[in-house]
């Protein structure tokens, strides 16, 4: 059975572009949530963001638990990019 890491995998080099926000990108999404990135994203007082590849660059120098979600995420081209943080702009279009 396919989980979180095989999307990645096989939708890594996609881009949002190529292929809209999807039902598996909000569970890769909710996943990112609960991922403890304190001390990593910039507090909510800023209107500071990081891209994901930053947030994960930074999380693996603290060798935190759950590293190798977020290097798989990271590594993918569809999420990269993506920021994480206070954001105005919302790069992803999410339509219902």
């Amino acid at each position: 059975m396919a989980n979180i890491l095989d999307y990645l995998d096989w939708f890594g080099d996609i881009t949002f572009e190529q292929v809209p926000f999807c039902e598996a990108d909000a569970l890769v999404l909710a996943q990112l949530a609960y991922v403890r990135l304190e001390g990593i994203v910039p507090s909510v007082d800023t209107d500071d963001a990081i891209t994901v590849a930053e947030a994960a660059q930074m999380f693996r120098q603290l060798n935190r638990k759950d590293r190798i979600y977020l290097s798989v995420l990271s590594s993918s081209l569809r999420w990269r990019r993506e920021s994480v943080g206070k954001t105005n702009a919302s790069p992803i279009s999410i339509t219902a």
